[in-house]
């Protein structure tokens, strides 16, 4: 996994709950600047490292 897949999890982690839309607000209050992250959180919900409902992880 890259660096940049375990910091999305960490976000997510830290706010459950969140939409796509906040994770990446989030992230970028992070210093995560990929610009990839709703393939990364597609890849996390694949990998079963989160959950995904109503568009909300």
């Amino acid at each position: 996994m890259t660096e940049e897949y375990d910091q999305i999890l960490e976000v997510v982690a830290e706010n459950p709950g969140a939409t796509v839309e906040e994770i990446m607000d989030l992230a970028s209050d992070h210093g995560i600047t990929d610009t990839e992250i709703p393939d990364l959180l597609s890849e996390a919900v694949t990998n079963e490292d989160l959950l995904e409902f109503d568009g909300r992880y």
